[in-house]
């Protein structure tokens, strides 16, 4: 171990040696009737399949309403929605939902009705990991202990929870899919592209798994408590070979345990040639601690990967290099432990300075604005919520914030004025996703439910506010103007029958 040149940061390098990780196939059970049944191309007519085939992408209606049907059956913490591109048809827009049980929910968000059509189907658990050479057997994906009533089968039953959740496209070696797999192509899998999705446990484990058919792709082992939070970054290799960017894959994931760890995933090439290629192996490139009891609660990537932006339950924002390894700069945003982290913009486009918020568990948001270099200052702090701040994401230049009060509300980010409320879940919220493209939000939370939020409305009754406010005040100036114009024709009429007055006082006076 060796002090970070951050100063008084409470940064501390740790570079172990790397961590191989093997791993088993992982138990999936894969759905597909709804498609089957006729409502994707396979099943339908020949007339049908024309149809479908001129249709435009300007005629989809977003689905705005709950998820009730084929849902979860645990807290969903993880929502993140997609386009999949399919040859000589029309874009595929889906929704990639996560519960804490590790079910995973696929949607089609194109098929018309009342609930979206389900693509997919799995549950995600972690494999057994393989036993040391002399010990009787492997470790069990839980604790050796009953599964039942009790504190025993409470804490088997929390070992398999799923804390924290990242999904990511890694670029393929493949032109086209294979021939003979049908299943994929009726699911609408991209061709020469493999959707990871890493999701972390209670146990601090950190499992890849392929989002196409539910195998499990790499294992990353080292943290000792939950993992809060996923991100994957790509280093930039200098070559266009895409097996060099695929090698350069790499994986950052923070914990309870108070520490950052970087994985890279070796083998990642091979395994996109063959999907039945064993497990990838991920070895820990370095460890960065946070202090003895000082969970790190949420983390952005910035610059193309190269920076990273933490809250940890200090109340403290630090700003990591993740080149140089050190924490680079560090600002103490609020007396209580901060629990969401969002950034106006991920840093690539040259902005000379990005907006960064963090939600309390006090219940407020602290804006702040922050340089290139990492230099922060405070620009509003507000009281945004009747309890702690769960998740925080940007909308243009609105801020939306979740919170364990059941709602999730709408702010003006530069100065904290609230222009909406979305009310609905029956459980704290605790994930949230911008589509930008479609202009909605959706939100997973405890009571099960996944639900989406039109911001085309909001817009619109902002607009009309706004169209209202405007003619308000040239209401308003324009009454001023008129009374004022009015107490000034009055002034002078008066002024002139006062002068008419003097005058003829005046003449009186000579007569006499």
């Amino acid at each position: 171990e060796s002090d970070a040149p951050g100063g008084s940061s409470g940064v501390v390098l740790v570079e172990p040696p790397p961590v191989a990780a093997g791993g088993a196939q992982a138990a999936s059970s894969a759905a597909n009737a709804a498609l089957a049944g006729g409502g994707g191309v396979a099943g339908a007519t020949p007339k049908q399949r024309a149809a479908q085939k001129v249709v435009k992408a300007a005629e989809w209606t977003p689905w705005k309403d709950r998820i009730h049907k084929n849902g979860h059956r645990d807290a969903v913490v993880f929502v993140q929605s997609y386009v999949v591109q399919q040859d000589s048809l029309r874009p595929v827009r889906c929704l990639i939902s996560v519960g804490s049980d590790g079910s995973v929910r696929i949607f089609d968000l194109n098929e018309a009705g009342t609930q979206p059509t389900i693509r997919e189907r799995l549950t995600l658990r972690p494999p057994a990991i393989a036993a040391p050479r002399g010990s009787p057997g492997g470790e069990a994906p839980t604790p050796a202990m009953p599964v039942g009533s009790g504190a025993a089968g409470a804490a088997a039953l929390r070992c398999q929870f799923v804390t924290a959740v990242a999904c990511c496209e890694l670029p393929a070696l493949l032109e086209e899919a294979p021939a003979g797999d049908d299943a994929a192509k009726r699911r609408g899998a991209p061709r020469g592209d493999l959707a990871a999705l890493f999701i972390g446990y209670e146990n601090g484990r950190v499992v890849g798994w392929d989002t196409t058919d539910g195998t499990h792709i790499a294992d990353f082992r080292g943290h000792q408590k939950a993992i809060t939070s996923l991100r994957c970054r790509r280093t930039s290799s200098g070559s266009d070979d895409p097996g060099d960017a695929m090698a350069d894959m790499q994986v950052v994931s923070a914990s309870t345990d108070s520490t950052v760890r970087v994985w890279l995933l070796e083998g990642l090439a091979a395994r996109s040639r063959d999907r039945k290629a064993p497990a990838l192996r991920g070895s820990c490139l370095f460890t960065l601690e946070f202090g003895p009891r000082n969970p790190v609660a949420d983390m952005v990537l910035l610059f193309g990967g190269t920076r990273l932006l933490t809250c940890s339950w200090d109340g403290a924002i630090r700003f990591l290099d993740l080149e140089m390894r050190k924490c680079a700069s560090l600002v103490q945003a609020a007396p209580s432990s901060l629990r969401a982290l969002c950034c106006s913009s991920s840093g690539s486009g040259g902005e000379s300075t990005l907006r960064v918020h963090v939600g309390t568990e006090e219940c407020q948001i602290v804006s702040f604005l922050m340089s290139q270099e990492g230099t922060f200052e405070q620009r509003c702090c507000w009281k945004a919520h009747a309890a702690q701040v769960t998740a925080l994401r940007m909308y243009k230049t609105w801020l939306l914030s979740a919170s364990d009060d059941r709602s999730i509300r709408l702010w003006i980010a530069a100065t904290g004025t609230l222009l909406d409320e979305f009310r609905g879940h029956l459980g704290a919220v605790l994930c949230l996703d911008v589509a930008h493209a479609d202009k909605m939000v959706w939100s997973g939370s405890r009571d099960w439910s996944v639900r989406s939020w039109d911001l085309r409305e909001v817009e619109h009754r902002f607009r009309e506010r706004e169209a209202m406010t405007k003619m308000d005040s040239e209401s308003y100036a324009e009454e001023v103007a008129q009374r004022l114009a009015a107490k000034a024709l009055k002034k002078k009429k008066k002024s002139g029958k006062q002068k008419k007055t003097n005058a003829g006082n005046g003449k009186t006076g000579r007569r006499r």
